[in-house]
């Protein structure tokens, strides 16, 4: 800070501010004072408490692009502290990209909640509210940053209205559709992951990081240490992390017939092992391919999902109506529906949340009954019954 005399009665004062954390330009204000000096004095005192208290905003030429990027900037370096994933920081920069696209040449002080607002509407008119509502959440935190870095003095998106996202109600496989995915699976890649989800709860990232190491069949009991990671780049390129949180760092048991069946698989990898010589990845992995290497969890999805809803063919010259294939299963499946029949057939057989929960790798038992444990079937006529019993008796 500081006070120039311009004439009589006509001071400057000076605020500097350093570098724009945004765009790296020199910050320098300069405010007109027509009075004695002690008007200029207390302008001065004025500004250096607001400068103190963070509460200054100064002009800045910085876009609504260059706060995304400082934003994506400061989280990669966040994350790359945790050790946390790399995907985390391209989804970020994924969902902010729509909002760059729109307005983000518009200069970040320029920017109202009108823009934002009328930015959701449009987005609703190509994808879900979810999508919309995980972009407000990504915009918000990069405008609440320029609102730190004394950018912007409110963030324009905080009294935006927002859809909710679309609730995923959990798909439970009945005993019947489970028997039928188990027979479709057989000799394929997709019979180790499909039969682990079922028998465990694991995740496709944790199925497909399991290492034989992880695993004692003596004992019957998988130990569940990382999961995989797919990275962005082209090719088959993976890596593996540790769970999320210490909850993730689990021991499951896993039954007679899970044990068999892994017993036959690590014989059958064996074999295939000798078979392949000096060209087989020796990653102690008990999901691979015909090479040993890892399988990145896009192509075991995709794979899954053309399994259990196909895609009707194309029409051609010769078939011009060709007739819609049928999967194994009655209604479309995500794979992660499979954990989701775990835990829902787990607490309709009478084992306890919390012991449900510990399995899945969860660290609060209200989430396991909230996200991912469905309504078991016939549910409502049981509660119905039970409590009429208790009213009249039994009939």
């Amino acid at each position: 800070m500081s006070i120039r005399k311009v004439a009589t009665q006509h001071y400057v004062v000076t605020v500097e501010l350093g570098k724009d954390p945004i765009t790296g330009t020199r910050r320098r204000e300069e405010h007109t004072v027509r009075g004695p000096l002690d008007k200029a004095k207390a302008l001065d005192r004025k500004l250096q408490t607001a400068v103190d208290n963070g509460e200054y905003v100064a002009r800045s030429s910085a876009t609504v692009a260059d706060v995304c990027r400082a934003w994506i900037d400061k989280k990669s370096m966040e994350i790359a502290v945790k050790e946390g994933s790399p995907r985390t920081v391209e989804r970020y920069a994924s969902l902010l990209k729509s909002a760059v696209d729109t307005f983000g040449a518009l200069p970040v002080q320029s920017l109202k909640k009108e823009h934002v607002q009328r930015y959701y509407l449009d987005s609703l008119k190509r994808v879900s509210a979810t999508t919309v509502h995980h972009r407000h959440v990504a915009l918000q935190q990069a405008l609440d940053y320029a609102v730190e870095c004394c950018i912007i003095s409110a963030n324009p998106a905080h009294k935006t209205a927002v859809p909710k996202p679309n609730r995923h109600e959990p798909r439970c496989l009945a005993d019947d559709e489970t028997s039928n995915l188990i027979a479709a699976v057989v000799g394929t890649s997709l019979d180790v992951p499909v039969r682990l989800a079922l028998a465990t709860g694991m995740r496709l990232g944790e199925i497909l990081a399991l290492r034989w190491s992880d695993v004692s069949l003596d004992e019957g009991l998988v130990t569940v240490k990382r999961t995989v990671l797919e990275l962005s780049t082209k090719g088959s390129d993976v890596t593996f992390k540790k769970p999320k949180s210490e909850a993730g760092f689990r021991t499951i048991g896993i039954g007679r017939g899970t044990v068999a069946f892994l017993r036959a698989h690590s014989r059958a990898q064996a074999a295939q092992r000798l078979e392949m010589g000096p060209g087989w990845a020796n990653n102690d992995l008990v999901v691979c391919n015909d090479c040993g290497e890892p399988v990145r969890p896009s192509t075991a999805s995709r794979h899954f999902g053309h399994l259990v809803n196909p895609p009707t063919p194309k029409a051609t010259k010769r078939n011009p109506n060709p007739e819609p294939r049928t999967g194994p299963l009655s209604k479309p499946c995500r794979f992660h529906d499979l954990r989701d029949t775990y835990a829902t057939a787990s607490i309709a057989n009478g084992h306890p949340i919390k012991d449900v929960s510990a399995v899945l790798g969860h660290a609060k038992a209200s989430f396991t009954m909230d996200v991912y444990v469905g309504r078991t079937k016939g549910q409502d006529r049981a509660i119905a019954d039970a409590a009429d019993e208790r009213l009249y008796g039994r009939s």
